[in-house]
């Protein structure tokens, strides 16, 4: 598949933007534990801190273009991926599955398991749960797509399996570690994998043309 690079350089530009500023956030969150600067809501771990704010906003982007082209083509599918996104802005931005997950350690007693502490377990619970449903929710919608759907749909669930990647793996992976600096490490990899993933994601949806037309054909009427 071959792109033109100087028809969609505003795109490509974007891409670079989110890139930079994923990156810009990393550094700030590493200088920040190095005490060069003060301001805590550079860390992109910080909760409803600059980083998360600017994450938001890419998820709401891309559950936003979703419904819209869900609404124009009629396709259940993009509906579904929507559902999704939505999901994940409402957890990231209310603490959705940390809260549950809290919950359900209380209420169901849970202890450590495999060395995973009863939050994390709670959490994993939740999350576990949730993903089924969507993922049942997408599997239904796929069934029942055409080919170019399915394509593009493959290559965003490639992209949603690397943001679980970096957000549950990771996520377990420094709940497990003892070494403080090894969390913050895992920490760091974890939230900053899931900006980079989010970029892509939002890249690829507004960019890569599927075969013969481009998806923002989706969202946006045709030129005359």
């Amino acid at each position: 598949m071959r792109y033109d690079l100087k028809k969609d350089k505003l795109v490509y530009l974007l891409l670079f933007l989110m890139f930079f500023i994923d990156f810009a956030f990393m550094f700030l969150h590493v200088f920040y534990k190095l005490n060069l600067i003060s301001n805590s809501k550079y860390l992109i771990t910080k909760d409803h801190g600059y980083a998360e704010s600017f994450q938001y906003i890419k998820e709401v982007l891309v559950a936003g273009v979703f419904f819209l082209a869900a609404l124009k083509k009629n396709k259940s599918i993009y509906f579904a991926w929507s559902l999704l996104f939505l999901y994940v802005f409402i957890d990231d931005c209310f603490r959705v599955h940390e809260k549950i997950g809290s919950l359900l350690k209380h209420r169901l007693g849970i202890g450590e398991i495999f060395g995973i502490n009863p939050q994390n377990v709670g959490e994993l619970l939740v999350t576990v749960f949730v993903g089924s449903t969507l993922i049942l929710i997408l599997g239904i919608s796929y069934y029942y797509s055409e080919k170019e759907e399915r394509k593009f749909s493959q290559i965003v669930f490639l992209l949603v399996i690397m943001l679980g990647f970096f957000g549950v793996v990771v996520d377990i992976g420094g709940a497990l570690v003892e070494r403080k600096i090894y969390r913050g490490i895992l920490a760091l990899i974890e939230d900053g994998g899931e900006m980079v993933v989010m970029s892509l994601i939002l890249f690829y949806i507004l960019k890569i043309k599927i075969y013969k037309k481009s998806y923002m054909n989706l969202v946006l009427p045709p030129k005359s």
